[in-house]
């Protein structure tokens, strides 16, 4: 039988995926939608927090994520 819970690694980063779009991007996100610009700094903070290039081998520096994982962290993103 299949299984289509998430582990709990993918959970983690589903809910730290959330909880950087409601704090980080919310706030922001009309502003500079209205401006037509892209915050930079945003990007920054998105990378320190881990989030970008995310499918990096781990042997390689990166966390290896798989399709999945990236999908959970474009949907959290997204959806706020």
């Amino acid at each position: 039988m299949l299984n289509f819970n998430l582990t709990d690694e993918q959970l983690e980063i589903q809910k730290q995926s959330r909880e950087f779009a409601l704090k980080e991007l919310l706030p922001l996100a009309w502003y500079y939608d209205e401006k037509n610009e892209t915050p930079l700094f945003v990007l920054k903070k998105a990378f320190e927090a881990g989030m970008m290039n995310t499918d990096i081998p781990k042997k390689y520096g990166g966390k290896g994520y798989g399709v999945l994982e990236n999908v959970i962290m474009t949907e959290e993103i997204a959806a706020r």
